[in-house]
């Protein structure tokens, strides 16, 4: 049986060692973004997708902003992100209390079901344990309720977090373009050993 590889080869149209061999390059890592193709494209240079480019720019205009923020319009902000944060604290908190008690009235339910044979004993211990573990988690579980941080603290970490994100970005760039860089040179000797 043919595959989209073999394919046209069993056609009969006369498939060439060259028309075979770049199509089955598809099937490896410098190939592998065209995996999406049609089998017919040639094997093509790759490109940084420009995600990390952007980000960079980003990361830059947004480091830009907060070394020129004040602590005052610093200050804003930090009570603005804390006001937001206490209210997700709240929903979180009530969404647990409110889960803790589905598991609660669910153990109930399986500690008063009594198994049909002791053969079912097994299913009703594991339906507990699975809940009591559950529980468990939940229960040991207590994020630590936001705290305002002053407007110069918030710039602070704000500042280091960005240049963090720069980083990551810089450094993920690099690497994209190290291997689309790879890529290209396999594909290049590659079409430079396939017969005309």
């Amino acid at each position: 049986m043919a595959t989209g590889y073999t394919c046209i080869i069993e056609d009969g149209d006369g498939a060439t060692f060259r028309e075979y061999l770049l199509r089955c390059a598809r099937a490896f890592g410098a190939c592998i973004e065209q995996r999406e193709d049609s089998l017919g494209e040639l094997p093509k240079h790759r490109e940084p997708t420009g995600y990390y480019t952007d980000r960079i720019r980003e990361c830059e205009a947004k480091l830009r902003e907060l070394q020129t923020m004040t602590v005052e319009q610093a200050d804003v902000l930090a009570r603005a992100e804390h006001t937001a944060a206490v209210l997700s604290y709240a929903k979180e908190a009530r969404a647990r209390v409110a889960k803790l008690r589905r598991y609660d009235a669910m153990l109930a339910e399986v500690e008063a079901w009594t198994p049909p044979t002791a053969q079912h004993q097994g299913l009703k211990d594991f339906m507990r344990s699975q809940i009591v573990d559950s529980v468990k988690f939940e229960r040991g579980y207590d994020p630590p309720a936001p705290v305002l941080a002053t407007g110069a603290d918030w710039l602070t970490a704000a500042l280091e977090s960005e240049r963090q994100s720069l980083g990551y970005a810089v450094q993920h760039h690099r690497e994209e373009v190290e291997r689309c860089t790879e890529a290209n040179a396999w594909i290049d000797a590659l079409m430079t050993a396939v017969p005309r």
